[in-house]
């Protein structure tokens, strides 16, 4: 297979033109190259001259490959040249892929197209409603415009609603093993330790992505060192796709298996992870209602072994915290839930906190969010299934106690 080519520069944000080369190729090997989206290949693009030099004047996005009669291309090699940008106090990713894998009718997954389905509320079939993997370069570019990631990819569309209402459609980020890492190898967010992350998103900030732009990045901020509980880092950035900004976008941690790969080291097939409306018909989580509803929940006893099947403080903070944010979303809606499958307590991840903090309601913050979470509020109901756990726990004098005087620390 012939040696992917090598560029004078990697490529990042530079404030005034520039020009670039690449290492003069084997003998017998020939460079081709691309600007914009589009892969090089062997016959129809440009050949780079041994020794040239590549003016770069405005935003520009460099793909390359190495050929040669009687061998195998090489990678892919992509940079971008980001030229007389602001000067960026955030994190900066650039996104490069054919623009046909986002806008064509047919295949792109950013548009309307015609070749779609319908899904996620939005009755009419749309190409952004499909689960397409596209193929694509992510670069990544820290704060001091340092380039820490530039690595092969596939992204996909998500969010629900977020999808049909807004132009910036959020993307999952899925580094695989089949471009040759599976991961993210640097520390993304500063609230995590760890390094490493099969997957993220470049989220629009979902119902909030006209208002805020950080509604749920924000509250669930808020918890950091404080609760321990599985939440969803969170780290604005700027997004350029094929060198035009695209906006800000931000990157967060995914709400799923990966996560506890993340947070807690577990690979997918060492858990158990339940959500929303699978959670009422998962055998062990009928099992745990079972057990709290048939016996007297007053008792000591009966308390003590339902901490075997679940995290108690855990769940305590996680309520805790969709009540302090009024997110009313939710507790019949946005619910997710994993536990070790050896050995393993149920334990809630909080995710999806967009309605709280008075969007699209003004006077949010006198709503009773205890009381809605108890289904006790006359006001706005919730389903009953939603707030059976929560409402039987209350009636535990230990849980009721530990939970009143936990809230309170927090509060304070």
């Amino acid at each position: 297979r012939c040696a992917a080519p090598a560029l004078s520069d990697s490529g990042g944000l530079f404030d005034t033109e520039i020009s670039v080369s690449f290492q003069s190729p084997e003998p017998g090997d020939t460079i081709r190259y691309t600007f914009g989206g589009n892969e090089p290949t062997r016959n129809n693009s440009q050949v780079y001259i041994p020794g040239s030099q590549i003016p770069i004047t405005s935003n520009t996005v460099i793909r390359a490959k190495t050929y040669r009669y009687g061998k195998l291309s090489s990678d892919v090699v992509t940079a971008s040249f980001l030229i007389g940008q602001r000067n960026f106090s955030l994190p900066v990713i650039s996104l490069v892929l054919p623009s046909s894998y986002l806008y064509d009718t047919n295949v792109g997954i950013y548009i309307e197209g015609t070749n779609g389905i319908t899904g996620c509320g939005d009755p009419f079939p749309h190409n952004w409603n499909r689960e397409w993997d596209r193929p694509a370069n992510f670069e990544l570019f820290d704060r001091t415009k340092k380039q820490q990631l530039n690595q092969e990819v596939d992204i996909q569309t998500a969010g629900c609603f977020s999808r049909a209402n807004n132009k910036q459609k959020s993307l999952h980020i899925q580094p695989k093993k089949k471009f040759g890492d599976n991961t993210l190898s640097y520390p993304i967010f500063t609230s995590r330790k760890n390094q490493k992350y099969k997957d993220i998103m470049i989220r629009n900030s979902g119902n909030d992505a006209k208002y805020s732009m950080m509604r749920d990045g924000m509250m669930q901020t808020l918890i950091i060192g404080r609760m321990d509980l599985e939440y969803l880092a969170y780290e604005p950035s700027v997004v350029f796709v094929n060198g035009e900004y695209f906006g800000i976008f931000n990157m967060r941690d995914r709400s799923n298996a990966d996560l506890i790969y993340t947070t807690h080291g577990l690979d997918e097939e060492e858990i158990e992870m339940t959500k929303t409306y699978d959670i009422v018909n998962h055998p062990e989580y009928k099992e745990l209602i079972n057990f709290i509803t048939v016996n007297d929940i007053t008792q000591p006893s009966v308390f003590e072994q339902l901490q075997e099947m679940m995290d108690v403080e855990n769940y305590q903070h996680y309520m805790m915290t969709h009540m302090f944010s009024a997110n009313y979303d939710w507790p019949h809606n946005n619910i997710k839930m994993w536990k070790k499958k050896q050995g393993g307590k149920w334990r809630w991840i909080v995710y999806d906190t967009d309605f709280g903090f008075n969007l699209f309601i003004d006077d949010l913050h006198t709503f009773n969010s205890l009381t809605y979470a108890l289904g006790e509020n006359k006001e706005k109901e919730t389903k009953e299934w939603a707030t059976a756990l929560f409402s039987r726990l209350m009636q535990n004098p230990t849980f009721k106690d530990q939970f009143i005087d936990r809230y309170s620390v927090h509060l304070s």
